[in-house]
């Protein structure tokens, strides 16, 4: 019984394509979502930063920072160059 329902399957080319399709749709959606949570996100801030009375000049200075992680006193970088050397004898 199995493999009579098995045999009926579609082609694997088909099986592809619909594959292919729907990573392709996917992928379109979530990098739609992404620019707009983006938007979102920048927009909020340019909200908050006018809320706060920040002049124009430091307005783009936050909106053209670089956007990588921040190394803080507790990050490992940093801790790792604030270290003493310890020299062995």
């Amino acid at each position: 019984m199995f493999a009579a329902t098995f045999s009926e399957w579609p082609d694997p080319n088909v099986l592809w394509a619909i594959g292919i399709s729907l990573t392709l749709i996917t992928w379109s959606i979530t990098d739609s979502w992404r620019k707009v949570r983006r938007a979102e996100i920048e927009a909020g801030l340019k909200h908050e930063m006018l809320q706060r009375g920040l002049s124009v000049e430091e307005m783009e200075r936050v909106l053209r920072a670089p956007r990588g992680p921040i190394e803080t006193e507790t990050s490992p970088a940093a801790v790792e160059g604030s270290r003493p050397s310890v020299r062995q004898s």
